[in-house]
């Protein structure tokens, strides 16, 4: 895994977190 910009990790971490955001 490389890093990732922050705002894609984000977005993905808050999908995973929130799905039905």
């Amino acid at each position: 895994d490389k890093p990732k910009s922050n705002q894609e990790e984000n977005a993905q971490t808050n999908y995973v977190e929130e799905p039905r955001a």
